[in-house]
């Protein structure tokens, strides 16, 4: 079974490349959002298989805390997407137990082996 992928992204140029690599590669994207409420609806509404989340969501709520909400009401497996190595930043987003933290930009070969390797837990 290919799971379902909700992608938060607040650059919407990188969410659609991510989202069209990943369809290219037969994952289904059930949805996608650009910053905090938009994410937390639209995963309790479409209950993906997998939250790809960006940290950094501008104004507003980051992806850590974001994703926090979330599972609150779902729990769900994570990867965390950051353009920052600060620490703190990287220990946050530990404590939630995510699959992963990868650097942006994303590096899609890795993504896509990463999720390859993950599908049959999922």
């Amino acid at each position: 079974m290919t799971p379902r992928i909700y992608i938060v992204e607040d650059e919407i140029i990188n969410a659609l490349a991510l989202k069209m690599e990943l369809q290219q590669k037969g994952f289904e994207v059930c949805g996608m959002a650009t910053h905090s409420a938009a994410a937390v609806a639209g995963v309790l509404q479409n209950r993906p298989d997998l939250l790809l989340i960006d940290i950094n969501l501008g104004a507003g709520p980051n992806g850590i805390e974001t994703a926090r909400l979330i599972r609150e009401q779902l729990p769900l497996p994570i990867i965390f997407m950051t353009g920052y190595g600060d620490r703190e930043i990287l220990q946050r987003a530990a404590a939630l137990g995510p699959l992963a933290c990868l650097t942006k930009p994303i590096d899609v070969s890795l993504l896509l082996e990463f999720l390859q390797g993950l599908t049959p837990e999922i």
